[in-house]
């Protein structure tokens, strides 16, 4: 029982974290394109396909 209690408290403490630095992450990518404009594609941009 002091196992499954410890693995949800693990759950519920790293989740929140992990969905903020992956908001973050998102929002750094948007911004960094909107500031680069039309001509960034990706990490891609310039390879042929």
């Amino acid at each position: 029982m002091k196992n499954t209690l410890r693995v949800l408290l693990v759950a519920v403490l790293w989740l929140p974290l992990l969905l903020a630095a992956a908001l973050l992450d998102a929002l750094r990518e948007t911004r960094h394109r909107r500031r680069l404009g039309p001509a960034y594609e990706g990490p891609l941009a310039g390879y042929e396909q």
